[in-house]
């Protein structure tokens, strides 16, 4: 379960990198910059991104525990069962 919650995490940068540059082409093809954004949308945009990643680090873990939990859990009761 670790090393698909690693592959989520891993996979986050890119996620946020790919957002960016599409926010960043759209602007660039409506004749914006970045620097053309107000104080309070700049506020919005950071905190979007935090709320964002907050919900993709949530998904990650909430998918592993519910996709490979119960299996993990299995597992983990056999070779308990072995070990006696």
């Amino acid at each position: 379960m670790e090393r698909y919650q690693s592959f989520g995490f891993l996979l986050l940068p890119h996620f946020l990198v790919t957002i960016g540059l599409v926010i960043y082409n759209t602007m660039k093809e409506h004749g914006k910059s970045l620097s053309d954004l107000t104080g309070s949308y700049q506020q919005a945009l950071i905190i979007a991104v935090l709320i964002g990643t907050l919900g993709i680090i949530t998904s990650i873990v909430l998918w592993t525990k519910y996709i490979y939990g119960r299996s993990a859990k299995k597992l983990e009761n056999i070779l308990n069962e072995m070990d006696e």
